[in-house]
């Protein structure tokens, strides 16, 4: 009987408060199962403390690149991906919030913030050198070898592997994830 909620139920038709169970929400629910777990997520992102802020910002040493902020929010959700991130994949990274993570940076006594151009931040260990790449920079500091393996790696790569993800950061990331002759050496930043 159509008008008879019972066979309804029976039927898998509609659950209890007459919401249909559709296609999108199936779809979701099995999709949350496979998504990533995130550690230390709160309801504006993740609010990281000060120790995991510490060595995200050495990780950006490391790759010499500036601990810009929009770069160093990107480092934190990278680390608080779990199962580990791994650069070019489709893994959807988490939030972070913004406010959270410049407050845990000009709160700490080992870190100098300074605002940058377009309204970023950058936070930089206070004793340390600054041997960062400047992204912003005409100087070709490559050697034409480099430039030519480049271009053949280009030229020769099959069109399933030709697409990289937009934005130097995530470009770069990708690219050395794929460990090519020609970058061995260089970090991230280079």
């Amino acid at each position: 009987d159509i008008g008879d909620p019972g066979a309804e139920a029976m039927a898998g038709g509609r659950r209890r408060g007459g919401r249909c169970r559709g296609d999108k929400e199936a779809a979701r629910e099995a999709s949350d199962e496979k998504a990533p777990k995130r550690r230390g997520r709160g309801s504006q992102g993740i609010k990281p403390e000060h120790d995991e802020v510490l060595l995200c910002i050495e990780s950006l040493y490391q790759d010499k690149l500036k601990p810009f902020g929009r770069i160093l929010r990107k480092r934190v959700a990278e680390r608080a991906v779990v199962p580990p991130f791994v650069p070019g994949s489709t893994t959807e990274l988490p939030d972070v919030d913004v406010k959270h993570l410049k407050d845990v940076c000009l709160a700490s006594d080992s870190l100098e913030i300074m605002p940058e151009e377009g309204g970023d931040w950058s936070a930089t260990f206070k004793d340390r050198d600054q041997h960062f790449v400047d992204i912003y920079s005409s100087e070709d500091d490559y050697s034409p070898a480099i430039w030519q393996a480049a271009t053949q790696y280009f030229e020769q790569l099959p069109e399933e592997d030709a697409l990289l993800p937009g934005g130097r950061y995530s470009c770069a990331q990708a690219l050395l994830q794929r460990q090519l002759d020609f970058l061995k050496g260089f970090s991230l930043g280079e």
